[in-house]
């Protein structure tokens, strides 16, 4: 490996030990690891360096700024030049003004993702729906008094958050974290789940219909009516199946080109994996794959 992206907040196992564990293999002393975390303190820093790892990455990430730092730490600057940003696209009326109500800083958040905003919208379709959950689980950590796991829920809710730009919400989730690392009050837990968890239940509209808008501005495909012919689908099906066995990241690009020119009725079919896709789970993608495959005629 060129570089390790250290989780700090991982269970079982944090980002400290973890890299201990690397640093007592004598082959792996040089390997760079750079910590990731939605901690940004001077001290979450000087921690990071103590443990062994090379650098420290804040959430919410600049890309560019990333980009940066592994080129730095894996010595190739010369070969590799941080990504040009897409062409700024202004942003559809009706998705400025669902990020405006949902209280989401959407230009700062995609300004951080190069302006990319089908890649906003993907990430963002799976976050709202995993905030769907999130007070359950919370409620739940406190009520077996798992503050640990329930603390590391609020910290990955932070971060989220952020990245997105919905800045109320990181901020809560923030103290949230903060009341409850060290805690071990059941009175103090249950009003961190109250207060985090209406937080949630009260974003979480205005969230869902800024993921619906920027769904509905997505461009039409370039051939609504006219399906696509059956070599080419098994052919574009078939690379994307080999991509998902191999958890290969390039199955994000292939899933939207595909998209992209997929009939209407394909789309609808394709719509499954594409949201497997969207929250990563590669294994369910590519069994849904297989099936779309065997569906169609050789």
């Amino acid at each position: 490996f060129d570089v390790v992206l250290m989780d700090l907040q991982m269970p079982v196992m944090d980002g400290f030990t973890a890299t201990r564990q690397i640093r007592a293999d004598p082959g792996l002393t040089a390997l760079p690891i750079i910590a990731m975390t939605a901690n940004a303190m001077v001290s979450d820093r000087e921690a990071c360096l103590a443990a062994g790892m090379n650098d420290h990455v804040g959430k919410p990430f600049d890309l560019n700024h990333l980009v940066r730092v592994l080129c730095a730490h894996t010595g190739r600057q010369e070969a590799f030049a941080a990504p040009q940003p897409q062409p700024e696209s202004p942003l559809p009326a009706a998705v400025s003004e669902a990020a405006a109500s949902a209280g989401v800083d959407i230009c700062a958040a995609l300004d951080r993702m190069g302006n990319d905003q089908e890649i906003y919208r993907r990430l963002f379709d799976t976050f709202v729906t995993e905030l769907g959950a999130m007070p359950g689980q919370l409620a739940g950590q406190l009520a077996a008094r798992e503050f640990t796991l329930a603390a590391r829920l609020l910290h990955t809710l932070k971060g989220l958050a952020a990245t997105f730009g919905a800045t109320a919400l990181a901020s809560a989730a923030g103290a949230g974290e903060t009341r409850l690392t060290g805690y071990t009050d059941p009175a103090e837990a249950a009003a961190v789940a109250g207060q985090v968890g209406a937080l949630i239940d009260a974003s979480r509209p205005g969230l869902v219909r800024l993921a619906e808008a920027m769904r509905a501005a997505q461009p039409a495909p370039d051939n609504p009516e006219q399906a696509m012919d059956e070599p080419a689908l098994q052919s574009a099906l078939g690379a994307l199946a080999i991509q998902l066995r191999n958890a290969d990241m390039a199955a994000t690009d292939a899933m939207t080109a595909l998209r992209r020119v997929a009939g209407a009725s394909l789309a609808t079919r394709l719509q499954p994996m594409d949201d497997a896709i969207a929250m990563l789970d590669f294994e369910r993608a590519l069994c849904l794959c297989n099936e779309l495959m065997q569906a169609q005629p050789a």
